[in-house]
């Protein structure tokens, strides 16, 4: 089910079209997961249809019938649903092994698995009825020279499976897991945005695997990644990746890339750092030690990267240690994330330590996590002088020449 394979593996029988005439391209194809593993490809461009599409191989006479076949079909469906039926190629995928091809013509195809390194396929070509004979025999040996066992395309598909058995039986014996995975990952961008996807897209077969794993009830490691983190239908995040999301996140703050950390943000995210006596209060009814909108958040950022935010010009040594990450499912598709934080700060000969969890909205966007809301709670009740207010990066300018209590008076 995947059409970018037509061209580079059928490369000779594409030639061969082209040589009689026919352009082969992959414009305007398009390819849709259904559910309960499911799938269906549109194809135009692809290849000619007897009685809908003539090529120059079909011969001249032949060119005749489609024309009269065309009008035909107008007249008894509209010319609108006669071009949509007419005009394009589609492949139908029925989980588990069922292929129905209307291609040249309608073939319908069983795939089945007898044994490991063995699959049995079976065929059948269905036509119209009353066909005349001669178009009959063109539609034979126009299948017979693409899908045929001696045909320009089969030789080349049989070749490609039996390489990936190879692969696979050449890790038989390996102890990782990672050495048994088949990256399917082309397209997901669409697919996670919501962009319809191509046929040259992976995604019908992504959903075929996803179905089949949870046809396995729970035996797989994609079951056991929906247990640890979230499925997002057609993105798992795992609890790891998550991990490693804030890990990053850290790292980018310590060394100070503030561009790169900014891109963590989804646009119109929002950054607070409630007071120390925070229960849970919005910024519309308590005061918050930040409250940033998006333009705020943007704003921050080119401020701190200025030599004129004398707080942080030099700017401060930090390590950020984050831990005890955990991920919940929201309604709305996004993740939450709580963890604890330890963060400590040195500059103009001080060291200071904050502590406290995080609380966040993370969206996948374009298949990658980003900063919904940014959320920072602290933990202590006051700190020494000079210790600023510096949190994934929050700067206070407080010049307070005692202990700075850090709780929100009523």
């Amino acid at each position: 089910m995947d059409g970018y394979h037509f061209a580079p593996t059928h490369n000779t029988f594409v030639g061969y079209l082209r040589e009689t005439g026919f352009q082969v391209n992959d414009d305007d194809q398009y390819a849709y997961t259904l559910d309960n593993g499911h799938a269906l490809a549109v194809l135009t461009g692809h290849n000619g249809r007897i009685g809908m599409i003539w090529e120059p191989r079909f011969g001249e006479e032949e060119k005749t019938r489609t024309e009269a076949k065309r009008v035909e079909m107008a007249e008894r469906l509209g010319q609108e649903r006669a071009d949509e039926v007419a005009d394009a190629s589609r492949i139908l995928f029925v989980y588990p092994n069922l292929l129905l091809f209307d291609l040249e013509a309608l073939t319908i195809r069983q795939i089945e698995p007898v044994a490991p390194g063995q699959t049995d396929v079976r065929a059948w070509q269905l036509v119209e009825t009353g066909e005349p004979a001669n178009v009959r025999e063109l539609r034979l040996r126009t299948m017979a020279s693409f899908v045929g066992p001696g045909g320009l395309a089969t030789p080349d598909d049989i070749e490609a499976y039996e390489a990936v058995q190879r692969g696979i039986e050449a890790t038989a014996g390996f102890t990782d897991s990672l050495d048994d995975w088949s990256d399917m990952s082309r397209g997901m961008a669409n697919e996670v945005a919501g962009r319809k996807g191509r046929s040259i897209d992976e995604g019908a077969m992504r959903g075929f695997w996803r179905y089949w794993a949870d046809s396995l009830d729970g035996q797989t490691e994609i079951a056991q990644a929906k247990k640890e983190g979230a499925y997002r239908g057609c993105w798992i995040v795992t609890r790891s990746e998550v991990e490693d999301f804030m890990y990053r996140d850290a790292q980018l703050l310590d060394e100070w890339k503030l561009d790169d950390w900014l891109a963590t943000f989804q646009e119109g995210a929002k950054f607070e750092v409630p007071t120390t006596d925070w229960q849970g209060w919005d910024t519309g009814s308590a005061g918050y030690f930040v409250a940033d909108d998006w333009d705020l958040i943007k704003a921050r950022v080119q401020r701190l990267k200025s030599r004129k935010a004398h707080a942080e010009n030099p700017h401060s040594r930090t390590n950020r240690v984050v831990a005890n990450v955990q991920v919940f499912d929201r309604e709305d598709g996004t993740l939450q994330v709580k963890a604890n934080f330890h963060i400590s700060r040195y500059r103009d000969g001080g060291s200071f330590t904050y502590v406290g969890r995080y609380d966040h909205v993370i969206a996948i966007e374009n298949g990658e996590m980003k900063f919904q809301l940014r959320r920072s709670i602290l933990t202590n009740e006051s700190m020494p002088a000079g210790a600023r207010l510096q949190l994934h990066p929050v700067v206070a300018d407080d010049q307070a020449h005692g202990p700075v209590r850090l709780q929100r008076r009523r």
